[in-house]
């Protein structure tokens, strides 16, 4: 401002950017909601360190590339003992503007139960290759790819899916292309499901009517948003290939779903409504516990949450004798922080 020669205030009036037009924010967001939200690029050291010790034993982290069936290459981590014993593995799956590194937030969770955990950055997300996000949908088939790589281990007992938001979607969408589609589809132990939407029409009409502001206050007449939807069919379409009004609805594939679910929604989430949730647990085929816990959208679960899903994971995956992992008393102190952390007793 000093070197322009004009006051803070005019500085700070010309450095603010413009207003989108009316329709046109609510518009754009919901493009980049479906195909392109701010992707999280990060150095691999957020991941922590490749070797440490938790509870007594020592465990790895390995770094891998796995190609998924579009030729394109998905970053991946396993964390596990060294000493090569079969266990079950939990895989996370991220929410859409995430990475692999959202994983490390129940690390200690994950290792505490004597199961190894695997975490990866979908196709058009961290680190992996590919421009589109697809909000589980194509995310469901990188999946596959990596449930295919782990069920080839001879340490791999049982498989889980964990994932949040976009991740949970995926493996509702998972399990849906598995009981229609024709291939090598590996069974799962149980899921989390974390903050899953039901159906992205209903999502564009409750993030709209819950964003009346950006309408002047008024709510957006069902024929608006109608006509906003047809023209985000043919602009993510034409994009990525997806018309996302057809082919974002996972509670058309909750009927064939059939591994034990834990649905959880969190108290202060403004995207994915109770209503949401709960329609979806109605029409999922298998057992189901549904859990609202505290935090919003994608913040990580507070300790309470945590328990809730160690005791679920515990209840349907085949864990190794309390000889073979960490104390429960050290689990206990790092639930909520990384395993190599340092934490009083």
């Amino acid at each position: 401002a000093e070197l322009q020669g004009e006051s803070r205030e005019e500085a700070l009036r010309r450095e603010k950017p413009a207003q989108a037009p009316l329709l046109g924010g609510f518009y754009d967001a919901l493009v980049a909601a479906v195909v392109r939200p701010p992707r999280f690029e990060y150095d691999p050291r957020l991941l922590g360190p490749s070797s440490f010790s938790f509870g007594g034993r020592r465990y790895h982290r390995h770094d891998v590339l796995i190609e998924n069936d579009r030729g394109l290459r998905l970053h991946g981590s396993h964390w596990r003992s060294c000493e090569e014993e079969r266990c079950p593995c939990v895989v996370f799956g991220h929410a859409n503007s995430a990475s692999r590194a959202q994983a490390c937030h129940y690390l200690s969770l994950v290792l505490g139960l004597g199961c190894s955990l695997f975490a990866f950055d979908c196709a058009g997300s961290g680190l992996s290759d590919g421009a589109f996000v697809t909000l589980g949908y194509r995310e469901a088939r990188d999946v596959r790819c990596v449930l295919e790589w782990l069920s080839k281990r001879k340490d791999v007992s049982a498989l889980a899916l964990w994932g949040q938001s976009m991740g949970a979607a995926a493996a509702l969408y998972y399990q849906g292309f598995a009981s229609t589609e024709s291939g090598v589809w590996p069974s799962l132990s149980c899921v989390v499901l974390d903050s899953p939407y039901s159906d992205f029409t209903e999502l564009a009409a409750h993030v709209a009517s819950e964003r009346k502001a950006v309408f002047g206050g008024f709510s957006l007449p069902k024929f608006v948003l109608d006509l906003l939807l047809a023209s985000l069919d043919a602009s993510v379409d034409a994009r990525a290939g997806l018309r996302p009004t057809q082919h974002l609805s996972p509670v058309k594939h909750a009927p064939h779903c059939e591994a034990p679910a834990l649905f959880v929604r969190a108290r202060r989430d403004p995207l994915i409504a109770q209503e949401h949730v709960e329609s979806l647990a109605k029409k999922y085929k298998g057992p189901r516990t549904l859990a609202l816990v505290e935090g919003s959208h994608s913040s990580p679960r507070d300790v309470d949450a945590r328990r809730f899903v160690a005791r679920f994971l515990a209840r349907h995956l085949p864990l190794p004798p309390i000889a073979k992992r960490p104390p429960s008393a050290t689990a206990e102190r790092h639930l909520q922080c990384a395993p190599w952390s340092r934490v009083r007793t």
